[in-house]
């Protein structure tokens, strides 16, 4: 996350690619979580589960 309060969800490997740029809304409180195929991050109020 930038300080302007965007996100990105990057493919892990050798060169960067940006998959998504998710608007979250605010900030991110902890780390994001991936686990069967789903990507979980949550902000002060709202848990969001992000997939294809």
């Amino acid at each position: 996350m930038t300080r302007t309060a965007t996100s990105f969800v990057l493919r892990a490997g050798r060169e960067l690619e940006k998959l998504a740029e998710p608007n979250i809304g605010g900030a991110i409180y902890g780390a994001p979580i991936a686990a069967n195929g789903v990507l979980f991050v949550n902000s002060v109020s709202e848990l969001f589960a992000l997939s294809r």
